[in-house]
């Protein structure tokens, strides 16, 4: 977030010291899951698969009280989360990708509520 603090006085605000490298796959994930690698990079339907099922072991009845459907395997859940918020493709098909793009943002913007990816 580029903040302005004069004229001439720009200040970037960023999420931290970002690595070239995030130094493990799992601190890479956390990254991709609140936005801090470039989506563009990404499979996001895989990204979206693993933050469910990150969810589902870390914070059990979370995606239920969310979406209003019931928790299952992380792609079952993914499906109903699809279904249920209209991301589907003619023949009745499940749009994964929108999908995706909709449990990611979901979850970058919040509407989850407050959680933590590590613990102290």
């Amino acid at each position: 977030q580029w903040i302005r603090i004069r004229a001439g006085r720009d200040l970037l605000d960023t999420p931290g010291v970002l690595y070239v490298k995030p130094t493990s796959e799992e601190s890479g994930m956390r990254l991709a899951f609140i936005g801090s690698l470039n989506d563009n990079n990404l499979n996001l339907e895989e990204l979206a698969l693993d933050l469910l099922k990150w969810t589902l072991v870390n914070y059990p009845g979370l995606i239920s009280k969310s979406y209003g459907i019931q928790e299952s395997e992380a792609l079952h859940t993914m499906e109903d989360i699809g279904i249920k918020r209209g991301a589907i493709k003619k023949g009745a098909v499940v749009d994964y990708e929108r999908t995706a793009k909709i449990i990611l943002d979901d979850f970058r913007s919040a509407t989850w509520g407050r959680i933590t990816l590590e613990e102290p």
